[in-house]
């Protein structure tokens, strides 16, 4: 089953209703949260369901954020449809689902994506008021195609023209230029006034309490909206959950906290986002940088992220997933560059020919049109939802796209940390007593808190010892490393070698426990973590 379309809300219900009858009981859908207009926000919960899913480590996914990203949600359907039909022939994903669960959201602006999908419009927030303003410019499709492009109006004064290389092509005007020239403005009408309706739309992006500054479009107050008041309260509750990647569009890169460059990770946390970056490479090809280094012209709109609240506040391992990186698959950058950045003349053009061969439609040559506000104008250019903002359905380049992602959700997963009782011994001392030696592991490649941040936010692990139904006693651990967190300590001896202090994924303890007379029967211990899971040991006692 391959997704490889952008869902419409009726249709993505019913994608994910046909995942629910395929699931074999590893996958539900549950409503946390209704939209604006009361759509519900619905939920895949994904594992192996005979342990609870929050005595599991958890893997949050999102998409849509934003009414534009709609591949976001595509690639969320598509790893739950992986997942689903994996569980019953593939042992990695098998592994997985035992061991981890998977919550994902295949889609926050449940109001305002069927505006971009079934309209020309583009919508930012979590409505489906459409109307987007370029100064006087409000964004229209006036030749009626379908598709609002960009107008060029002859203009003597006018600081763009024609390239030489290409006759679609615009290019800023140079001293000494010959013309023609013209002004450049997204297709629209013109208006000497606002649109109220414009500033109704609030970008769920800004809304979360971390850093929270209001704008006009970061809403009244922190979770003033219930879609990202839905999610948090989710969250909140779930601490089980480690790892979050929030899907976004078009940038190719991924973005770790923090918003502001004033804001630094905890002590011992980017060793983690290092490892992430490597995967990225690995797998998606895309590089990992701070938010703050992203469009850095745009820093100060970017207050109120969702990803900047999770690893503060929840001391989640969050990071925004920019998928769909098109200058890049083109040839005219080998790196994240911002692009919204200027480019060369000879980098447009090369860009454009890209385009023209892979993706159909995608650049549309200048033609004539009688504008009703500014007379004769020519209107062409690229397609910008389903060429930059999204591969185009159907296509080779989405389903790569989404391939891609899943390899990367994939091998993230395993890393998470699971709490293990790896040894455990018993000596009777005398008829009423009997000694315990128990080591408990972390056999994850992450910590058991998953991150540094959240050890002083979520209990440790705890080692738990019941008999006939009673508390016996509680061992609290502490965190344990994972493998691939060693904090390392390394010196030089006399003679050169080099020696290496690893860092505490396990831990050992001696217990003394007082039976009743003649105790016979299970004793039972479990080992626990919020983040890295149970597990459950039964040692039968035969009466000494």
């Amino acid at each position: 089953m391959y997704l490889n379309e952008y869902y419409k809300w009726h249709d993505m219900v019913g994608v994910i209703e046909n995942l629910v009858a395929i699931s074999d009981r590893v996958y539900r859908s549950e409503v946390i949260g209704y939209s604006r207009s009361g759509r519900p926000l619905l939920l895949l919960t994904i594992t192996e369901p005979s342990t609870p899913d929050t005595a599991k480590s958890g893997i949050w996914v999102d998409g849509d954020m934003h009414p534009g990203g709609v591949l976001g949600s595509t690639a969320c359907l598509n790893l739950a449809a992986r997942l689903v039909q994996g569980w019953s022939k593939d042992r990695r994903i098998q592994e997985l689902l035992i061991h981890k669960v998977f919550y994902i959201l295949p889609r926050w602006c449940v109001d305002a994506v069927d505006t971009y999908l079934t309209t020309p419009y583009y919508p930012r927030g979590n409505n489906s008021v459409a109307y987007e303003v370029a100064g006087l410019i409000f964004l229209e499709d006036i030749d009626g195609d379908g598709i609002i492009r960009e107008m060029r109006v002859p203009n003597p004064a006018g600081a763009w023209r024609i390239s030489t290389l290409d006759s679609r092509l615009m290019v800023p005007r140079q001293p000494g230029d010959s013309g023609p020239f013209y002004d450049l403005f997204p297709e629209g009408r013109y208006h000497t006034h606002a649109k109220t309706e414009f500033d109704s739309f609030v970008d769920l992006n800004r809304n979360f309490p971390y850093q929270f500054v209001t704008s006009y479009s970061s809403g009244p107050n922190p979770l003033s909206e219930p879609e990202t008041a839905a999610v948090a309260q989710f969250i909140r509750s779930h601490p089980n959950i480690g790892l979050a990647l929030s899907l976004h569009t078009w940038a190719g890169v991924i973005l770790t906290p923090f918003a502001n460059p004033e804001d630094s990770l905890t002590s011992g946390d980017q060793i983690l986002y290092d490892y992430i970056a490597q995967v990225a490479k690995d797998t998606l090809g895309y590089p990992c940088i701070p938010g703050w280094k992203f469009s850095p012209a745009a820093l100060g709109s970017r207050a109120g992220t969702f990803v900047d609240w999770l690893y503060q506040e929840c001391g989640v391992l969050a990071m925004a997933v920019e998928l769909w990186e098109p200058l890049r698959k083109a040839g005219v950058v080998s790196n994240y560059v911002d692009p919204m950045i200027p480019r060369s003349e000879q980098e447009n053009k090369k860009f454009l020919d890209w385009l023209t061969d892979n993706i159909p439609n995608a650049v549309r040559s200048w033609r004539p049109f009688h504008h009703p506000d500014l007379g004769m104008v020519e209107i062409g250019g690229i397609n910008r939802k389903f060429a930059l903002e999204n591969p185009p359905p159907n296509s080779r380049l989405l389903q790569d796209e989404v391939e891609h992602f899943i390899s990367f959700v994939l091998k993230l997963a395993e890393g998470l940390p699971l709490v293990r009782l790896v040894d455990c011994k018993m000596n009777w001392l005398d008829h009423h007593q009997i000694e315990l030696q128990l080591t408990v592991k972390n056999t994850g490649y992450w910590p058991t808190s998953v991150t540094k941040r959240a050890e002083s936010i979520l209990p440790p692990v705890t080692v738990t010892i019941r008999y006939a139904d009673n508390i016996q006693t509680k061992w609290e651990v502490g965190n344990l490393d994972g493998y691939g967190v060693e904090h390392l300590l390394d010196w030089i001896s006399g003679n050169g070698s080099s020696f290496r202090a690893i860092g505490r994924c396990r831990a050992s303890c001696r217990y003394r426990i007082r039976l009743p007379s003649n105790y016979g029967g299970p004793l039972k211990i479990v080992s626990s973590s919020p983040r890295a899971g149970l597990h459950r040991y039964t040692l039968h006692i035969k009466k000494c």
